[in-house]
């Protein structure tokens, strides 16, 4: 089975410049060429649930705080587009849960030598997922690159599985998380592939050459920090599924009741994947 995972907040951001219909309209199709190219059984869409952001401030209050307001515009495109996506593809989320938690969690329940799954997305955080039969989908131009343990190695020059470890140390300025002072991308790798990951590093911390960047480390791992920081920049792929709402109108409650596009009401179904139940899990 050939499953198309897909972060749809990530897709329907990345198809919005302003215009409502268009956003819909294009990540339908960005979503369908997808399908297409992967040859997927099954798609799987999941998006972010009502206060994930604020679940994960609860233990780095920085997370995401100085994005700028979503626009109101947005906010009936995204309901536009669970209403069009779900009407052909299967659909989850859950409340305090981002995306990335929903496809970390259906990775472990799906994965099997007898499953190939792609993940459709152009957020690093997932390409910890990767392995022989998890791979990254990204957009390329208008095709598709299959981002895989190879193209890893040849991006970051350290195995994917210490990506957590990464994000630790250097943070995720797109997320708001700064990570430990004076330790930047050159630093960060150095530390993996001398010693792995995050827990192995601290304790050989006394190891590495003095200097401000050591006293910053040692000082993350002790008032907390390092905790801190793993816990919002981790997969929660713990996240109950059996919680995740998979009915598009129990969906709907929670947005803002935005009519749907007329050219996608009125349009056939392009493809449709094989309708799923959390019970077959």
């Amino acid at each position: 089975m050939i499953y198309l995972l897909v972060d749809a907040n990530n897709v329907v951001r990345s198809r919005y410049e302003g215009n409502q219909s268009s956003a819909v309209v294009n990540s339908m199709s960005m979503i369908h060429q997808a399908c297409l190219a992967v040859k997927a059984n099954n798609v799987i869409a999941c998006f972010d649930g009502r206060g994930a952001a604020e679940e994960r401030r609860k233990y780095y209050p920085g997370y995401k705080a100085k994005r700028p307001p979503t626009p109101a515009e947005f906010k009936d495109v995204l309901a536009n587009a669970y209403r069009s996506i779900a009407s052909r593809y299967s659909v989850l989320v859950c409340d305090n849960y981002e995306a990335d938690d929903l496809i970390a969690a259906m990775v472990r329940k799906l994965r099997s030598p007898l499953n190939k799954i792609f993940i459709l997305s152009n957020d690093s955080d997932l390409t910890q997922l990767i392995s022989d039969d998890v791979l990254i989908l990204k957009e390329r131009d208008s095709n598709f690159e299959v981002f895989g343990s190879v193209a890893f190695k040849n991006r970051y020059h350290f195995h994917q599985g210490y990506m957590l470890t990464y994000k630790i140390l250097k943070g995720d300025s797109g997320d708001g998380v700064a990570g430990v002072p004076l330790i930047g991308e050159k630093t960060a790798t150095e530390l993996i592939q001398r010693y792995g990951d995050i827990d192995s590093i601290m304790s050989h911390v006394q190891e590495l050459k003095p200097g401000k960047a050591t006293s910053n480390l040692i000082e993350a791992g002790k008032s907390g920090l390092i905790d801190s920081i793993r816990k919002v920049v981790s997969l929660w792929s713990d996240c109950p599924l059996e919680l995740a709402k998979t009915d598009i109108q129990a969906i709907l409650q929670d947005l803002e009741d935005a009519k749907l596009v007329d050219d996608l009401i009125n349009k056939p179904v392009l493809l449709t994947g094989e309708a799923i139940s959390l019970d077959d899990f």
